[in-house]
């Protein structure tokens, strides 16, 4: 495995500092960490109703790295021949997963980087990526309010399709599930 050149700036322990800017960057930062479970609940129940037995392995493959994301194409083309009579919902499903794309994306530079102090309120995060045989550091990025205020609202936003998606295959699913009873009952009364 190849080793990266050790480099003093990366011993150093990184925490945002008591100033207006940075106070607020915390709590952002906060908000995205805190809120990831949210996503992932909402992420898990859009298959819960298709397979409950599988929609664990499924969320986790959701998230399928970026670069091997075969396995989420193959449950978002599961789920999406499950509702093909359903466009909306399908294009629907569609947009948001590759909005959660982007928004993993992201935030995994943010959390798997490096970061270094440029100022007060301003970082430079350089991303540690895994590769074939060891690890390399990708470009780094600028880091500010801005940039975590923007992951928030694209966070905001993917819970809210996420969730309206969940409802709409929860309620879906209800629905069936109550016709099937219905024909069912009568099936009996028939007999």
């Amino acid at each position: 495995m190849r080793s990266l050149k050790y480099d003093e700036r990366y011993a150093r322990p990184i925490q945002f500092e008591d100033t207006l800017i940075e106070r607020h960057m915390a709590v952002s930062w906060n908000y995205l960490t805190l809120n990831w479970g949210r996503l992932e609940y909402f992420l898990y129940i859009i298959p819960l109703p298709i397979d409950s037995t599988l929609a664990h392995d499924w969320m986790i493959d959701f998230f399928a790295d970026i670069n091997t994301e075969s396995k989420a194409r193959k449950v978002r083309r599961e789920v999406s021949l499950i509702f093909s009579d359903d466009p909306k919902y399908v294009t629907d499903l569609n947009d948001a997963l590759e909005m959660l794309w982007t928004l993993c994306n992201e935030r995994n530079k943010l959390v798997h980087g490096l970061w270094t102090r440029k100022g007060d309120g301003q970082f430079e995060v350089q991303p540690l990526k895994v590769v074939k045989h060891g690890f390399s550091l990708d470009a780094p990025n600028h880091i500010g309010i801005e940039q975590l205020t923007e992951l928030n609202r694209l966070m905001d936003k993917v819970i809210g399709r996420l969730a309206s998606i969940g409802a709409e295959t929860q309620a879906a699913s209800y629905l069936a599930k109550i016709e099937n009873r219905r024909k069912r009952a009568a099936a009996r009364r028939q007999a």
